[in-house]
């Protein structure tokens, strides 16, 4: 092989590791990673009790705990935040919100316009 293909060919592989790096951190809005505590919940009826810890993952794990209920998540840094709850037998649901991140402060909209309001409670383990 010439000295110029296999430049061409790092070039490519190179760009391609770059792609793959920036599919893979699509999704998810890094700042939404970490611990959630819930401190409004307008009229909701949510327990007050209630975190959300947003993992790198994309999973979404909600305390206290619903057994045998897996969330997953996406985010945009735009504000848009999609939820998908998969119950042991049941099909996917998937509910699309609206987030607002001021400091260490997170707002959620639903669809219907309630808002829950949440503090950061800490960052995510590196």
């Amino acid at each position: 092989m010439t000295h110029s293909r296999l430049s061409g060919s790092r070039r490519i592989l190179a760009a391609l590791l770059i792609l793959l790096l920036g599919l893979a951190a699509c999704g998810i809005n890094q700042d939404l990673l970490g611990s959630w505590q819930l401190t409004d919940a307008a009229d909701t009826g949510m327990d007050p009790t209630t975190r959300f810890e947003f993992r790198g993952d994309r999973t979404l794990l909600v305390t206290p705990v619903t057994p045998g209920l897996v969330l997953t998540y996406t985010s945009s840094p735009g504000g848009d935040l999609s939820i998908t709850s998969k119950r042991e037998g049941s099909s996917l649901l998937t509910v699309k919100m609206k987030y607002k991140l001021t400091g260490d402060q997170l707002e959620i909209t639903d669809e219907d316009g309630r808002t829950l309001i949440f503090t950061k409670l800490d960052s995510p383990a590196p």
